[in-house]
């Protein structure tokens, strides 16, 4: 409960509670299987639509009995407790089930990306010992590849048009191509032979064990391993479940959400899979979750509910503006990602307001060791952002974090909540790193700069890990922050997107380098940086200003569709030779 006498901290008085009811504040929370909880939570609606895929409907009464016919095969296949089952997939029903499956066998689902590079595939396989891999036919060569001198012994293929309505199954499968598989792989269909005439052996489950294995997005590292929990993975669901009780979401049972995050980042697992079927939706599946055919989809299927990328709301404003569409269908819109401009998200909710979107777009915040969104805008509450029920937030001291900062003072953001991860897999220094134990809770770093108001709402200031050194011309060294640079570039006429990051340099000790694209390409780019440099000399620290300014056409990506600074940086230095 919120604490009546303010001290001034906000982990002790915790002013977000007053946002929420009393009875979502009472409701409790499930401690058992994933597997479990999506069933308690369907039980009474199994002839409700649980999911949608390309136009053919399955039921939850047939989810369920999908998903308890994969179990019987895994456990046929010799898949036990504890072991570690590898899934190479797209967002399909056969990923839905495999995912459940493997839980309810009492496995861990290990999510390999299907945009990953062969080498970090190989060690994501090597070092979970998985003798089981399910990979979508797209993405089987490279999975045997990745398991040669890995203890693998199956490898199952999947096509991606095996659960699609008939009429479209034939035609999709003349477009795809269809490997040839060797001797330690069988087809889908095949594995399904398995469990003939056998029964499911029943397994107890720690709600507290490790259940899934997640991986970074890299955007300023290596990938590392995340493992979250039954417990940590079913809480999701609920914190949105309580932010409906009290009025601050517009989800009912039965609304159609659209799911086009693939199941390997955190985030489409918990906010486009498990969280909606545990509400009883009806989940919208987009293999492709490429801007262009989500955007197609949406306009196709008009789900309620979207849950996407900036990209993928770029793209949606250009064919409804091309078609002239009606999105008063949808109900809600949240974005998630790294931090968007102000100015962006005025400009598509303007713009697709005029096409009677009656909602405002929403931002999400969280990351693959919270098991994905934890922090929400909504649309009472738009100044900031709102910690879900049940999160606990903090503001310490960047350089002595053991401190922490009262009201409206800018520093690192940690979080404490039941959706954060065990730990990192096979790596208990950097875990030791990254989870903190104090005051009786657990508390993940954000590595974030944030700032918290007296009344809860947080604001996103700026990002610790891209934060760089400079030597002043008084030789003084100062801490340049490159979210600070990328915000005032942003309200530039001429920008469309931009990412700043630092270069070592022997004089100044780093070189700010911004990256811009241009809104309109035929400008003339010189004029441009004389625009953007007085702009930034104006409004910014000398510290701030960028010393160069790169025009290119786009940004590399991780597999997470976020900027890789690491690419940029590694650019912005095989320049500099």
């Amino acid at each position: 409960m919120q604490n009546k006498e303010l001290t001034g901290y906000p982990s002790i008085d915790k002013p977000w509670l007053k946002y929420y009811s009393e009875e979502a504040i009472n409701a409790p929370l499930p401690k058992c299987s994933m597997y479990e909880y999506l069933y308690q939570c369907n039980k009474d609606y199994l002839d409700n639509t649980a999911l949608n895929y390309f136009g053919k409907k399955i039921t939850y009464k047939k989810l369920f009995e999908n998903i308890d016919k994969v179990a019987v095969c895994l456990q046929a296949a010799g898949v036990k407790k504890g072991d570690i089952v590898s899934v190479c997939t797209l967002t399909a029903p056969e990923t839905v089930y495999l995912i459940y499956a493997i839980n309810k066998v009492g496995a861990v689902s290990n999510m390999l990306g299907l945009t990953s590079p062969v080498q970090d595939l190989h060690e994501q396989l090597a070092s979970t010992d998985s003798k089981l891999v399910f990979a979508v036919e797209m993405a089987y060569e490279l999975i045997v590849e990745a398991a040669k001198e890995t203890k693998v012994e199956k490898i199952v293929s999947i096509p991606i048009e095996y659960s699609m309505p008939t009429a479209l199954k034939a035609a999709a499968s003349l477009k795809q191509k269809h490997p040839k598989l060797n001797d330690m792989s069988i087809k889908w269909k095949d594995f399904f032979t398995l469990g003939e005439g056998k029964s499911f052996e029943p397994v107890e489950i720690d709600c507290k064990s490790m259940a899934i294995i997640e991986y970074t997005g890299g955007t300023t590292g290596v990938p590392k391993g995340v493992m979250l929990s039954s417990k940590a993975l079913n809480t999701y669901p609920c914190m949105f479940d309580k932010a409906i009780l009290s009025g601050l979401l517009n989800y009912q049972k039965g609304d159609k959400y659209l799911c086009c995050v693939p199941m390997f980042l955190a985030f489409g697992l918990s906010a486009c899979c498990h969280g909606p079927l545990c509400y009883s939706m009806d989940c919208l599946l987009s293999p492709d979750p490429s801007p262009e055919a989500v955007a197609d989809m949406i306009l196709k299927h008009k789900p309620q509910h979207l849950v996407a990328g900036p990209l993928h709301y770029d793209e949606l404003l250009k064919k409804t503006k091309e078609k002239n569409a009606d999105l008063s269908f949808i109900k809600s819109a949240m974005y998630g990602g790294e931090k968007v401009n102000k100015e962006w998200e005025e400009q598509i909710n303007g713009a697709l307001h005029c096409h009677n979107l009656n909602v405002p777009l929403l931002n999400g915040y969280g990351m693959t060791e919270t098991a994905a969104t934890i922090l929400i805008t909504t649309s009472k509450y738009r100044s900031g952002l709102m910690p879900l029920y049940g999160v606990v937030t903090k503001i310490t001291d960047p350089d002595n974090t053991e401190t922490e900062l009262s009201y409206d003072n800018e520093g690192e953001l940690f979080i404490s909540a039941d959706t954060i991860m065990n730990g990192y897999y096979k790596n208990e220094e950097l875990t030791d790193e990254t989870i903190v134990y104090k005051n009786g809770l657990y508390w993940i770093r954000t590595h974030d700069l944030a700032t918290i108001s007296s009344d809860g709402i947080i604001k996103i200031t700026g990002r610790i890990k891209r934060i760089y050194s400079r030597t002043t011309q008084d030789m003084i060294q100062v801490r340049v922050y490159p979210m600070r640079i990328e915000e005032e570039l942003s309200r530039s006429e001429y920008v469309e997107r931009c990412a700043v990051v630092g270069v070592k340099d022997d004089v100044v000790a780093y070189r700010s380098i911004a990256y811009i694209i241009l809104k309109d390409t035929t400008t003339n780019s010189e004029a441009v940086k004389a625009e953007l440099d007085k702009q930034c000399r104006e409004n910014l620290p000398e510290s701030h200003v960028p010393d160069e300014y790169r025009f290119v056409s786009e940004f590399p990506l991780t597999r997470a569709g976020k900027v890789d600074f690491r690419a940029l940086e590694k650019m912005a230095e095989e320049s500099q030779t």
